[in-house]
């Protein structure tokens, strides 16, 4: 990360919207950023898209959804090739993958008709038997 005109090396939890991170081969990418500068930059963003083809990035803003644009990176994705410079715009929770996170940890396990109903079958098979 760049902080104070220097580069920094600083933990995950340290950075905040508007940090200038540099990313590079090997690196995971920290937080949701948008792409200011790059060369050569592609990551792997199977965890989000599924695809296993690594996503060249851009500066250029191509749609107004983040989701679908090539000029922003997503947390927890790996760097593939070139390098690039990003600013930070999602942290954390707030992030994509954090937001899908959260989103299943919401899931409530309740029973359907079918498997009341599949139990109340088995028991009356219990009794009887």
């Amino acid at each position: 990360m760049i902080r104070e005109f220097s580069l920094q090396k600083k933990h995950v939890s340290e950075l905040v919207k508007g940090d200038l991170v540099y990313m590079t081969l090997g690196t995971r990418v920290p937080a949701d950023v948008r792409i200011v500068q790059e060369s050569d930059l592609r990551v792997e963003a199977s965890s989000l898209t599924g695809e296993s083809e690594p996503v060249p990035l851009q500066t250029e803003v191509t749609t107004q959804r983040a989701t679908d644009g090539h000029n922003v990176a997503f947390m927890s994705s790996l760097v593939l090739s070139g390098e690039g410079y990003g600013i930070v715009i999602r942290t954390g929770d707030d992030t994509m993958i954090g937001s899908i996170a959260s989103l299943a940890g919401e899931t409530t396990l309740t029973k359907s008709t079918l498997q009341h109903e599949v139990e109340r079958f088995a028991l009356i098979i219990a009794i009887v038997a």
